[in-house]
């Protein structure tokens, strides 16, 4: 599992690059000051959208797809598998992702990977942190 562990964290930095941070920030600055501005919501606000929740049951491949996450799947028909890949890996990526939007661009809050309560939206959140 820790050989895993660390081929989940390779790729997830090999995965950044793929990101423009630089609009990532834009969008989370304007996602959350629209969000104050309109009093929308409290909860925590969806950056960036992975997989749409009408995707059902197959919502779990999409994100796989999304990452090129199949080379650390055994068992491409175990759910269970996947979904603890995916789990893992975003966890690293959302780590990530929160450490250099703090360091880059002095963002307080922290980024995540879930899916929306309401509509089941598989993406990236942000939550502000109160300072």
């Amino acid at each position: 599992m820790v050989t895993k562990l660390d081929s989940l964290h390779r790729k997830a930095k090999e995965c950044l690059k793929d990101w423009d941070l630089d609009t990532l920030y834009q969008n989370t600055v304007w996602i959350v000051q629209d969000n104050k501005a309109n009093i929308l919501t409290d909860e925590d606000l969806l950056i960036e959208e992975i997989s749409n929740g009408s995707a059902g049951i197959y919502q779990g491949e999409e994100i796989l797809n999304a990452f090129g996450l199949w080379d650390f799947i055994e068992d491409r028909g175990d759910l269970d598998e996947q979904w603890e890949v995916i789990l893992r890996f975003t966890e690293i990526l959302g780590e990530l992702i929160t450490e250099i939007m703090r360091d880059k661009y002095g963002l307080k809050g922290v980024y995540y990977f879930t899916n929306h309560p309401d509509w089941g939206d598989y993406g990236l959140f942000y939550r502000e942190e109160e300072e």
